[in-house]
């Protein structure tokens, strides 16, 4: 495992060009963030591998000696990991489906009941940030990370508002010629079951095909977003530190 240096590029983006999915957030972050090594780090594993550390969280694109992961990725603290069917030493594994839109809902699509909310298509990222729809982030960290990626064209937020209170979002934090990864989707309690985010979602994935839109979710959401016309593609692997692991 080794730090990426300007010689090891081309044979990083050919890695990540493999596999669009992972390749792209890796591609995304990298745009971001390459030259602020402090932020966020970019390793060749083995020349077969593309890793990225970014700040408690890691993915990996390709293929890396599970040992040598299992210990770098507990050596610079990281607490997430995704990867294709890597599974490292210390880390507790959930299966998430990678679904990507096809286009072909398994259902007609309702009208969102949007009565007094307003679409908002650039939202205020602070007040997105501090508005509680967003489970386990850093407010801080989330701002800054997604101001990077919107000030540079690489996503695009959605949201609705009743008032000045953010109801529901969903966005593409990662924006590739080759790929659009649609994250961070979540509705305010008091205002679900009225098709909001499902019509933030379609409205993205609608946008940026035909190239492939892909998001990852819980098995238990699989309904959920075959109804908005997305097809399972295969699982990713969401790994996480043992409690009590070094």
């Amino acid at each position: 495992m080794r730090r990426l240096q300007a010689a090891d590029l081309p044979h990083f983006f050919a890695l990540l060009a493999r596999e669009p999915f992972l390749g792209g957030r890796i591609r995304t972050a990298c745009q971001c963030y390459h030259r602020h090594p402090a932020a966020c780090g970019f390793y060749l594993a083995d020349g077969t591998g593309a890793l990225m550390v970014l700040g408690a969280g890691a993915l990996l694109c390709g293929a890396a000696d599970i040992d040598e992961l299992g210990a770098f990725l507990s050596f610079s603290g990281v607490a997430g990991f995704k990867g294709e069917t890597v599974i490292p030493a210390g880390y507790t594994s959930t299966p998430r489906l990678l679904m990507t839109y096809t286009g072909q809902p398994t259902q007609k699509a309702n009208a969102p009941q949007a009565d007094g909310l307003t679409l908002d298509t650039r939202p205020n990222l602070w007040a997105l940030a501090h508005a509680g729809l967003l489970q386990g982030i850093d407010p801080g960290a989330w701002y800054a990370d997604s101001c990077a990626r919107r000030n540079r064209g690489l996503a695009h937020i959605l949201a609705f508002r009743a008032g000045d209170a953010t109801v529901a979002t969903a966005g593409v934090y990662s924006l590739q010629p080759q790929s659009a990864y649609i994250t961070a989707v979540a509705t305010h309690p008091a205002f679900r079951g009225r098709g909001l985010a499902g019509a933030l979602v379609g409205r993205l994935a609608a946008q940026y095909a035909p190239r492939p839109v892909q998001l990852i979710c819980a098995p238990a959401l699989r309904g959920f977003y075959e109804n908005l016309g997305f097809a399972v593609l295969r699982v990713i692997q969401e790994c996480n530190r043992k409690e009590g692991g070094v």
